[in-house]
């Protein structure tokens, strides 16, 4: 598996080896989109930063949601097909 981790004290997002830092607005509500086509992930974070990681192990069919030491509301989750 690959965690996506997203840390509002520091102010970074993290995606298996690849991190980007100075992310503003994560103790705020924001929009998280994810794509996934082959090998690469590409996380749009809040309509203002990307992070894009190729990960030539990605397998499997499923994708978890979990908070560890804090709060959050996950809400309107779509997946759906690209085309």
């Amino acid at each position: 598996h690959y965690a996506l981790t997203i840390d509002p004290a520091l102010r970074t997002v993290t995606l298996a080896d690849e991190r980007i830092e100075g992310v503003a607005g994560l103790d705020e509500p924001f929009a998280l989109e994810l794509i996934l086509c082959d090998d690469i992930i590409d996380v749009c974070i809040g309509e203002q930063r990307t992070l894009i990681n190729r990960l030539p192990e990605l397998q499997g069919e499923r994708l978890f949601f979990w908070c560890e030491g804090g709060s959050v509301r996950f809400a309107e989750i779509a997946i759906r097909m690209l085309r």
